[in-house]
C-alpha cells in the first residue's frame, strides 16, 4: 500500500530507508515521487541520496546527468533518449549503482496505452535475480 507523506524531512528519512536497504540487499528499488513542485522533490532526493551516501543520477529524455555533491551541480554525462526503454537501458548499464531520478518516463510506463518494452525493462531491472545494486527514482508532476 501506498505511503502518503507530506513533511520534506520524512520523505528524506523514508528514502534514506529505501536507499540503504537496496544498497545492503543489493537490488534496486523503485519509488514514484509526484508532484505538482518539481524542483522540491529533486530537492529532497538530492538530500536523501547525500544522507545516504549514494550516487545521483538524473535522466531524461533530454540529458543523462551526475550530481556533484562538493560543487552542488549536475555534470551533463550525455544526451538523453526519446525511448524510454533505452533511457531505462542507460540506467542499468550505469556503472557502480545509485539512485536515479528519471523523468518523462511515467506515461509510457503505465499499463494502458504505455510502451511494453519499457514497462519490461523496469520489471527485469527491479527483479530480485537480475537487478543491480542501487535504487532508481522516477518524479512526475501529479495531474490536475
Amino acid at each position: 500500500m501506498p505511503a502518503f507523506v507530506t513533511e520534506p524531512a520524512s520523505v528524506v528519512q523514508d528514502l534514506v530507508r529505501v536507499i540503504r536497504a537496496a544498497r545492503t540487499m543489493q537490488t534496486a528499488r523503485a519509488c514514484l515521487v509526484t508532484t505538482r513542485d518539481r524542483e522540491q522533490a529533486i530537492s529532497i532526493v538530492v538530500q536523501s541520496a547525500a544522507d545516504a551516501g549514494a550516487a545521483l543520477y538524473h535522466y531524461t529524455v533530454a540529458a543523462r546527468r551526475r550530481y556533484d555533491r562538493e560543487r552542488l551541480t549536475w555534470k551533463l554525462l550525455a544526451e538523453g533518449d526519446p525511448d524510454p526503454a533505452a533511457l531505462l537501458g542507460s540506467v542499468r548499464e550505469t556503472q557502480g549503482g545509485g539512485v536515479f531520478i528519471i523523468e518523462d518516463c511515467v506515461p509510457p510506463l503505465r499499463d494502458d496505452g504505455g510502451d511494453r518494452s519499457a514497462r519490461m525493462k523496469l520489471a527485469a531491472m527491479l527483479s530480485s535475480g537480475t537487478a543491480a545494486a542501487g535504487s532508481i527514482g522516477n518524479t512526475g508532476r501529479s495531474a490536475g
